[in-house]
């Protein structure tokens, strides 16, 4: 096969996983998008004349996966500035699922075609997991996310997480490739049919399974009646152009119109209250923002209103400070501000409650490899919260509680709601109900706000826990325990929305366990690599033993 063929090979392996990828893409073209590349690496590894063979392969494949990135996340291009933020997302992504793919190479390569097969769904998975957790964290195209707009398919995900999804995936393509491959050396169209049918049993067996699960599921739980806001602020211009008096009020008029007095709750989105510079947590109940929502409770004393700011507090003392503390420039004295994008509770004669956002985003909240970087790169963090700093996580999920009711939501703040074992941990931690406010604003109307919320459909899958979800631009939105969107408001529109959904005590098997694959995977993972430096050590000898 000649180079050009190679290269529309890979060109089209990455239409087919953009095409793929939500919003508006179809999730059964996930099962053969790596079959191009697949056959690329064959082709190559094949050709005994052609040299730097694992070049060509990290080659294709990083094409492959600059146009899936491209068409899936090219939305990041919407972000003020778009420079550096979007094509060092996307470059680089890339640029690791492609050195993934050539590892898978180097494997097959070194421990021959079963171990080097086996050992590419593993470490992809391990890819993934690893994507969730690193200082680079950018879990947006894990392969089990593609399902999120088709979520009635992967009901099972409340045993098995994202994950399974991605294995599901990969069984598939290679199950494929390997009657394409048979077929092609043996021409034996009937043994091809066969195989063929096989592996469309393996794609429609866990629709299927999936439906029945969808179909017998039966919500339980006490009833939460929730008014959800929507202020729809530019966040680019209104949001920091207008009085924090006036955004305080506005919002609170909105609750007022469309709340009744059995509202438990009012949420609204992430950062739609606002101090001058942020406010200071130790000092909260003096901030005139904070007073006016008390006095809201107050004349609403059976409704909590939970939202979202920016606290930060001070340091004097430099044996105190975190790893994550700025130090103030321009004053005499030593001084350390610790930054949060925070949720906050308040109730009539309630304790008032905070939740600091624990997943941040890089380059607005946080620096990739913090202890290193950071005192080369504070400065040049994007400004799109009104601070130039790193943020500070918290450590462990709480949830918000009250002496009203046994409601406890556990609330995820805009980005980590991507994050699937992340979130059990609200669940395991007693949530029976989840938030999640966030403001998209920054995308625009782009593919970055709806990918959002679809994936918000799996966290209720996976912990089959109702969520309130309260955007700043939208979608605000109620999804019920199944994945279900029963409610939703449009994007670039200001409104409220007011539905009741259920709580649930219960834990899934995923709320319960979380990534079961993943460790599985790891474990195997440690294996090949024990089983490839052993062979590498024994090549070796035998090679000294022969000279």
């Amino acid at each position: 096969m000649k180079t050009p063929y190679y290269f529309l090979l890979a060109i089209f392996s990455g239409l087919l996983l953009g095409f793929a990828w939500p919003t508006t893409g179809f999730p059964l073209l996930l099962f053969i998008a790596f079959i191009p590349l697949l056959w690329i690496e064959y082709s190559i590894t094949s050709n005994k004349k052609l040299n730097k063979k694992g070049w060509y392969v990290f080659s294709y494949a990083y094409i492959a996966f600059l146009i899936w990135n491209l068409l899936a996340v090219g939305w990041l291009s919407n972000l003020q500035p778009a420079i550096p933020a979007f094509p060092i997302a996307v470059g680089f992504n890339a640029l690791f699922m492609a050195l993934v793919f050539w590892m898978f190479y180097y494997f097959k390569k070194k421990l021959g075609n079963g171990y080097g097969y086996t050992f590419l769904p593993l470490v992809w998975i391990a890819f993934e997991k690893l994507h969730l957790n690193w200082s680079i964290s950018f879990p947006w195209l894990n392969l089990g996310n593609g399902f999120a707009s088709y979520h009635t398919w992967v009901q099972w995900y409340e045993y098995t997480g994202v994950f399974g999804g991605t294995l599901w995936v990969w069984i598939v393509n290679l199950g494929l490739f390997f009657a394409l491959k048979d077929y092609v050396k043996t021409k034996e169209i009937e043994h091809f049919l066969k195989k063929i049918i096989v592996q469309v049993f393996i794609i429609i067996f866990p629709i299927l399974i999936s439906l029945f699960i969808y179909n017998s599921y039966d919500e339980q739980g006490d009833g939460v009646k929730i008014t959800v806001l929507q202020p729809n602020l530019d966040v680019y211009e209104e949001k920091f152009r207008i009085s924090k008096d006036q955004m305080t009020d506005e919002l609170l008029e909105l609750a007022e119109e469309s709340m009744d007095s059995d509202t438990d709750y009012v949420i609204a989105p992430e950062t739609s209250i606002l101090g001058v510079r942020g406010i200071e947590l130790n000092k909260a109940e003096y901030n005139p923002q904070i007073q006016k929502v008390e006095n809201f409770v107050k004349k609403h004393p059976n409704t909590l209103f939970l939202g979202g700011t920016t606290f930060h507090t001070f340091t004097f003392n430099k044996d105190e400070i975190s790893p994550y503390s700025n130090k103030l420039s321009g004053i005499d004295q030593d001084v350390w501000v610790d930054r949060y994008n925070s949720a906050f509770q308040i109730g009539n004669q309630e304790q008032f409650q905070v939740y600091h956002k624990s997943k941040l985003v890089i380059g607005v909240e946080t620096i990739p490899f913090h202890t290193f970087l950071k005192p080369l790169m504070e400065n040049v963090l994007i400004d799109l919260g009104g601070t130039v700093s790193t943020h500070t996580p918290q450590e462990k999920r709480t949830n918000f509680t009250n002496s009203k009711n046994n409601f406890r939501p556990g609330v995820a703040i805009c980005y980590e709601s991507v994050y699937g074992e992340f979130v059990t941990e609200y669940v395991k931690n007693g949530a029976n109900l989840l938030f999640i406010i966030t403001n998209d604003g920054w995308w625009g109307n782009s593919e970055g706000h709806k990918q959002h919320l679809a994936y918000a459909k799996l966290r209720a899958i996976e912990n089959r826990r109702s969520i309130a979800r309260s955007a700043n631009t939208g979608v605000s939105a109620f999804i019920n325990q199944k994945g279900d969107i029963i409610s939703r408001l449009e994007y670039d529109t200001k409104g409220a929305l007011n539905e009741i959904i259920l709580t649930n005590e219960k834990l899934t098997f995923y709320s319960k366990y979380g990534d079961v694959i993943v460790r599985t995977v790891l474990f195997l993972v440690g294996i090949f690599f024990a089983i490839l430096f052993s062979n590498m050590i024994l090549t070796k000898k035998k090679t000294n033993t022969h000279k």
